[in-house]
């Protein structure tokens, strides 16, 4: 009778060291599917820039605790924020999205449906930068990032808590620490490959501070029209970005899952083929 426990410690070291060509293997496997998707998209822009994103997401996003809090304050914050703010526009029979600003809300009896969407959309604006920071790689850039989004949060509130002067460096605040956030972020992920989501993240972030110094330029004060874009430019940002974390987590928790069956099936196998008589 042959000795089992040698044969049973042979057979976990031999599979140990063919684990690592398995793994890497396994990677280029990815890598090579990654460009395979990328080449057969390369027709559609739209498509090609959504599956960027998604791979950009799916190599350096990490799932944890923050994440699911993140996707939830995002997609509620931005769903909630922007929401009240034109219900409570349409709902004001003298309001002009060209004549008024946002503000002017406040003065009128749609004042605590505005007041109180602008409130929870910048206090899930803060907690959700805080926990998208905590889903993403160690660096500065997202660090900073995270803090200037929060602040613009923490200003997004105050709008709905303020008037006069103190509302007016409110408001200001949010709308140029909150695209420099975004800046920040985008440049994170200009880091990575691929590099378009970096682009893109860049892109709106300018396009949302060009959106406002225009429309300051050219009316010499802020109007609705400009501001409601300036924030459906950062809501939509913070909404996709929110979904891509959910995506994201999904796909890694379906494969970590898919791992380990694969790996007990494995291990289970063996054992029974070790406990043969020989």
């Amino acid at each position: 009778m042959v000795d089992l426990r040698l044969i049973r410690r042979s057979a976990v070291q031999s599979r140990g060291v063919s684990e690592q060509p398995a793994a890497e293997h396994e990677a280029a496997a990815k890598d090579d599917l990654f460009a395979a998707k990328r080449e057969g998209r390369k027709g559609n822009i739209i498509q090609q820039a959504l599956f960027s994103i998604e791979e950009g997401a799916e190599q350096n996003i990490t799932p944890n605790n923050y994440t699911k809090v993140a996707v939830v304050t995002g997609l509620t914050g931005t769903t909630v924020g922007m929401g009240s703010i034109i219900a409570s526009a349409e709902l004001s029979p003298w309001f002009s999205w060209s004549n008024n600003a946002l503000s002017d809300i406040l003065k009128h009896p749609m004042a605590p449906l505005f007041a109180s969407g602008v409130i929870e959309a910048g206090a899930a604006a803060m907690v959700y930068s805080v926990c998208l920071a905590k889903s993403l790689p160690s660096r500065a850039a997202n660090e900073i990032g995270a803090g200037l989004l929060a602040i613009g949060g923490a200003a997004l509130t105050a709008v709905g808590l303020t008037s006069g002067f103190d509302h007016a460096v409110a408001a200001s605040t949010y709308f140029f620490s909150a695209p420099a956030g975004l800046m920040l972020f985008g440049v994170s992920m200009y880091e990575d490959k691929p590099k378009l989501g970096g682009v893109i993240t860049m892109g709106l972030s300018a396009a949302a501070t060009i959106t406002m110094l225009t429309g300051y330029e050219v009316l010499h004060r802020f109007t609705a029209a400009f501001e409601i874009s300036e924030a459906a430019i950062l809501g939509g940002w913070i909404a996709v970005s929110s979904a891509t974390l959910a995506i994201i987590s999904k796909i890694k928790a379906r494969r970590a899952r898919k791992a380990a069956v694969k790996g007990e099936t494995s291990e289970s196998f063996a054992a029974e083929q070790l406990e043969l008589p020989l």
